[in-house]
Parts: structure tokens; C-alpha cells; sequence
């Protein structure tokens, strides 16, 4: 499951995503998480840079952009550290020392829901194991269609 605090336009929210995996699939100690928040406005974005302009969080649109140091909730499981990895996409890494596990539950801070009349839910969870993130991931959410694996 996964899921904004708030569809509120232009306002600041959490992120909660929680679930359990199936079959052999166990998350354990260095695997991540990736999360992504597509860009709403692909076309606006291309005419904003077109015309001259450079793209900055503050200057437009970005859903991580007012997280400086992202945070998670106490007692989210597995233990894990958050880094932002650009405006658009955070990444959530397991802890050292934990023990292998079917479930997760995590809580983000502070993401900013898009400018517009039109609510968007739209976010991507992958799940990498031993975070090789160029290898093939596990899609957990992807859109507004949950997927919590095989």
C-alpha cells in the first residue's frame, strides 16, 4: 500500500508506503528502496527551458525539493537510511544488522504535492536487492497501481 497524507494541492505532505513480499523475496541489510515522483509537467518543463530559463526546485515544480535532509518516522522497519537523490527521486537503503524480513513499513517527510486542479497520485517504489540499482528491481508501486511483488 502506499499513499500521500494529503491530495491538498501544492501543499506539503507524507509519504507512506508499507506492505509484505511473497514467496522467497526477503528484504534484508543493503537492499533500497527507490522512490520516484514523476515530473507532472514534462511539456510546461520544456517550454520553461526553451524560453530561457533554468530549472531549479525553487524556481519550479519539484516534489523532494523542500526536503534538504529527508527523514523518516521513528520505528519504520527495517532500519534504514533516506538520501535525496535529486528533486524527483529519494532512496531508502536497509541498515547493516538486520535480520532478513517479508515486511516493510516506511514514512517520508515533507513532499510537496504539484500545482494543479487535477490531483496526482502518481509515485514509483522499486526495491533493489543488495541495491544494485542497475539491475532488475522489484516494482512495489508503480503509478496508482500497487505491486508488492512475487
Amino acid at each position: 500500500m502506499a499513499g500521500l497524507g494529503s491530495l491538498a494541492i501544492n501543499a506539503e505532505t507524507p509519504l507512506s508506503f508499507k506492505g509484505q513480499t511473497y514467496g522467497t523475496l526477503k528484504i534484508q541489510a543493503g537492499d533500497c528502496f527507490v522512490v520516484t515522483r514523476p515530473q507532472p509537467y514534462v511539456k510546461s518543463l520544456e517550454a520553461w527551458v526553451a524560453g530561457g530559463s533554468a530549472f531549479s526546485g525553487s524556481n519550479f515544480y519539484s516534489p523532494f525539493g523542500p526536503i534538504a535532509t529527508p527523514t523518516l518516522e521513528a520505528g519504520d522497519a527495517p532500519a534504514a537510511d533516506i538520501v535525496k537523490i535529486t528533486d524527483f527521486e529519494l532512496k531508502i537503503t536497509v541498515k547493516a544488522g538486520i535480520t532478513a524480513t517479508d515486511q516493510f513499513n516506511y514514512k517520508i517527510k515533507s513532499i510537496k504535492n504539484p500545482y494543479s486542479q487535477i490531483q496526482n497520485v502518481e509515485i514509483d517504489i522499486k526495491h533493489y536487492p543488495a541495491c544494485a540499482t542497475t539491475g532488475v528491481a522489484t516494482v512495489y508501486y508503480q503509478g496508482t497501481k500497487p505491486n508488492l511483488g512475487t
